[in-house]
């Protein structure tokens, strides 16, 4: 499985993931890359958790990742973010989520 990327749009514009489209929808993509301004990168599927959303009462579903941040090859930090959608990010209705690090010192 593949997926399409604009290389000058943000926010998830544009953006195709292959097993969401016919096969002759994905050619129609595919046609449209060849004026080199795409990126075509192998799919890799997001994990799903479930989310209550306590405002209105409904168990939803939401796709999720966690980014991971290295300064000088070391870890600095980390953000996770979901969405509804397997295209997500903050720009087009993802959430940004507290991200817990812990240490082994913190454990010990």
């Amino acid at each position: 499985d593949f997926i399409v990327k604009p290389d000058a749009l943000t926010r998830g514009a544009g953006v195709v993931i292959g097993k969401e489209v016919s096969s002759n929808e994905w050619i129609q993509v595919l046609a449209k890359c060849m004026d080199g301004q795409h990126v075509v990168q192998q799919f890799v599927d997001a994990p799903v958790k479930p989310s209550k959303f306590e405002w209105t009462g409904r168990n939803e579903q939401e796709f999720y990742g966690v980014d991971l941040f290295l300064l000088d090859g070391k870890f600095s930090g980390a953000v996770s973010r979901s969405h509804q959608s397997r295209v997500f990010n903050i720009g087009n209705g993802g959430k940004e989520s507290v991200t817990l690090v812990v240490r082994d010192e913190d454990v010990a």
